[in-house]
């Protein structure tokens, strides 16, 4: 892909990955009728096609959501219509203890900013391919829980 204008495309990805605390404007939401969308986005890192849509003025969103795909800042989620950024979750310490076989833990070791969250993203497209995994996955900022193998969970710590 070559992109003549860059800004365009930060603008566009920008208008996705944002700070909800700063930039974001709830009633813009509430008019159009994508509020409940909105804040799943904001709150879980989940996005539907129709959220998307709208940031990007229904103009290139294919495009767009191929792009974030392959770039790994999105990955397909539960179905066709919903998508995962694990750059917008949020940080919660209490994830609950589980009886995990197999944990992968970068917190003893330097990482660079946006590994974990691609790691998330190969893992979730991987597992949505492969199961359906509905409510089992445990997801935030820095850690990842969800069923990978028969009967068992990968659990993965930044």
């Amino acid at each position: 892909i070559v992109v003549i204008k860059p800004q365009w495309l930060i603008d566009a990805l920008g208008k996705v990955i944002r700070d909800s605390t700063i930039h974001v404007d709830m009633a813009q939401y509430e008019r159009t009728g994508l509020e409940e969308d909105a804040q799943l986005l904001f709150n879980k890192g989940i996005a539907t096609r129709d959220l998307l849509g709208y940031l990007w003025n229904y103009d290139q969103t294919e495009f767009f959501i191929d792009l974030m795909k392959r770039t790994m800042l999105m990955s397909a989620y539960t179905d066709s219509d919903s998508f995962l950024i694990p750059s917008l979750l949020k940080e919660n310490k209490d994830m609950g203890a589980v009886d995990t076989r197999c944990v992968v833990d970068f917190s003893a070791t330097f990482l660079p900013h946006g590994v974990f969250q691609r790691l998330v993203c190969l893992c979730v497209e991987y597992v949505s391919r492969k199961t359906s995994f509905g409510d089992t996955v445990r997801m935030n900022k820095n850690y990842a829980r969800f069923p990978a193998f028969a009967c068992q969970e990968v659990e993965l710590v930044e």
